[in-house]
């Protein structure tokens, strides 16, 4: 991109920086009148979105998503979930149904799988929680999750709140 000539103008001198959404640069101006010193401006090169809800990058990892749409009442609804960094590459594929931002090194997150029905009831997903390498820290278990402070996280298991702490042991 250095050296290219942007609506016959602006001349891309120096790239400023990247991230996931897109590029920078700082180019001069006017290229087409006998100028000098030319004038100096910030151009930015943004990147066609490849999902449909990105979220903030707490931990450098951002929650992304496919196929959902935000709900009336706030929040995002369907879809499959995944991670990507502040590069904008996928690192934890989109293998979930809802996730949490990460907090103290893990993320709170349901894995995507059909209702079973039992007995003529259905079983609804369950929460656990993932590393930065999309593992399994903590299976599966919970009805509801929520993200870690200080070591603990609030889980709510048949119908009751607990606490937890990084190895999924109740503390309360």
């Amino acid at each position: 991109m250095i050296g290219y000539i942007l609506r016959q103008r602006y001349k891309i001198v120096d790239k400023l920086g990247s991230g996931g959404f897109g590029e920078t640069y700082l180019a001069e101006y006017p290229q087409d009148l006998p100028i000098s010193p030319k004038y100096k401006c910030v151009v930015k090169r943004l990147i066609r979105p490849q999902f449909d809800v990105a979220r903030d990058f707490p931990e450098g990892l951002a929650a992304v998503n496919i196929g959902g749409r935000e709900s009336l009442f706030g929040g995002e609804s369907g879809g499959k979930w995944g991670y990507i960094d502040k590069n904008g590459q996928l690192v934890i594929p989109l293998n979930f149904y809802n996730v949490r931002a990460f907090s103290e090194g893990l993320a709170a997150v349901v894995a995507i799988h059909k209702l079973l029905g039992i007995g003529g009831q259905k079983t609804y997903p369950k929460w656990g929680y993932i590393d930065k390498m999309g593992s399994w820290v903590i299976r599966p278990q919970f009805d509801m999750a929520y993200s870690f402070h200080k070591g603990e996280a609030k889980v709510e298991i048949d119908g009751q709140e607990r606490l937890i702490n990084k190895t999924g042991r109740f503390i309360y």
